[in-house]
């Protein structure tokens, strides 16, 4: 029995020395697995452009933690002011895989993990950078919509632990700019692209390479795919040691490859609104003076509604795009050409409805002046393009509103051409001042 404990005790100890050996001579980074996982577009206009975190597997902790850089919280004090502003702050949180998919799962977008193939000393240097970042005092930033977002610090830190190999591969030109790859991924979601375009100025047309075209989670995906590294014996391998989906959704349909070209149907609707606001504009100010002093109660509500529910949103807008310019942070949206298409001076127009309502005089010829003014800057934002200085890509925005604004100022000048001719003929057949025509062809002397 003695000789048979001393057996037992002799086996594990040999065991305990051997695990002892091993353990000496293993890397701390080896107890990590290293993953870039992400997640597909969502429903909602700001889930559209998919999301992604890295995924740290420990197996002596036996723990699987999530590092994701997209957190906010719509509690956070002075939300509303700080997004006005342009001065979001976002953080990076800290969350077990199983609510990360189960969270994923409730909302039907697929979630796909790439196992990386680092070395453990990269693997151990990226465990440190972002627990460091993970810190309290650490884990806060000032999030920018493509220059500093989820998935640029994603990018970044992937980056760090690979000696710049994928920075360096992405040194291309996009195929796309900022507004490209917004349009691309809002595509059926066409009055929130359409909104988005026209609330963003022409830094998002700038040209940018594939390295910053990484904003999107789904290029970063593509990206490492193409990435190769030297493992921990010195071969070149793949970055991407394999690649495995925890999440479905067959029925998640991906965003189109290029940005849908809608112009020509923005311009249907521009001239469907010019059409009616010119002939609505001349009905107003072709009313029988002989009858009236002023144009009938149905012909001025006519305009004054639609006109003043029109320009109350053009006018809105216009006011919001000058302050993004002028009083925020919101880089995206300063130099927008789009001032001119949704002009802030529209917002006088609904002042002038009411005018129009209650039959004012001044109201008509307020009408008419705005009209022309609107028109012109309007038509001067086309005109433009021909000058280097206005590169913007607007042409949804221009094909919507230049037939507007100039069907709003056609009533007024059809109708004084059209008085102008009915007047010419009148003017021609008209008595002359010295009492009639008179035949100067012929001279009768008198009869003595």
């Amino acid at each position: 029995m003695h000789r048979l404990a001393r057996t037992i005790l002799s086996v594990w100890l040999v065991a305990i020395a051997l695990l002892v050996a091993r353990d000496g001579h293993a890397h701390p980074g080896d107890r990590y697995t290293i993953s870039l996982i992400t997640m597909s577009p969502g429903d909602p206009i700001f889930f559209r452009f998919g999301h992604n975190a890295i995924l740290v597997r420990d197996s002596l902790r036996r723990t699987h933690q999530v590092y994701n850089w997209g957190t906010f919280s719509f509690q956070e004090e002075g939300l509303i002011t700080k997004f006005l502003q342009g001065r979001l702050t976002y953080w990076l949180s800290v969350q077990p895989l199983g609510p990360t998919l189960a969270h994923y799962d409730s909302e039907h977008r697929w979630l796909v993990e790439q196992e990386l193939n680092l070395t453990p000393e990269q693997k151990l240097q990226l465990v440190r950078k972002i627990e460091e970042n993970a810190r309290k005092e650490n884990r806060e930033y000032r999030y920018h919509y493509y220059r500093d977002n989820c998935s640029t610090r994603v990018r970044d830190v992937l980056d760090s632990v690979l000696d710049g190999k994928l920075k360096a591969i992405s040194h291309q030109p996009a195929t796309l700019t900022y507004r490209g790859q917004t349009s691309r991924l809002v595509a059926d979601l066409e009055w929130g692209r359409f909104l988005l375009n026209l609330a963003m100025g022409n830094y998002i047309d700038q040209p940018i390479t594939e390295w910053e075209e990484l904003f999107v989670p789904e290029k970063v995906q593509q990206m490492v795919r193409k990435v190769e590294t030297v493992d921990a014996t010195g071969q070149t391998v793949p970055l991407v040691r394999v690649e495995r989906t925890l999440v479905e959704a067959p029925h998640r349909k991906p965003p189109p490859d290029m940005p849908p070209n809608r112009t020509w149907s923005w311009l249907i609707v521009g001239l469907l609104g010019g059409l009616l606001f010119a002939a609505l504009g001349y009905r107003l100010v072709s009313y029988p003076a002989e009858e009236s002093a002023k144009p009938s109660v149905g012909r001025r509500l006519a305009l004054a509604i639609p006109l003043g529910a029109w320009s109350t949103v053009t006018g809105f807008l216009g006011l919001i795009f000058v302050f993004f310019w002028t009083m925020t942070d919101h880089e995206v949206a300063y130099h927008n050409e789009n001032l001119l298409q949704a002009n802030p001076l529209t917002a006088a127009f609904p002042v002038i409805s009411v005018g129009l309502m209650l039959g004012k005089p001044w109201a008509l010829r307020a009408f008419k002046t705005l009209a022309y003014v609107v028109a012109s800057l309007s038509l001067f934002g086309l005109m433009a393009k021909a000058l280097p200085w206005f590169t913007q890509v607007n042409g949804d925005s221009i094909a919507l509103f230049l037939p507007v604004w100039f069907g709003l100022a056609a009533g007024p000048i059809v109708h004084q051409i059209r008085n102008k001719r009915i007047a010419r003929p009148k003017d021609a057949s008209a008595p002359d001042s010295s009492g009639g025509p008179q035949d100067v062809g012929t001279q009768h002397s008198p009869k003595a």
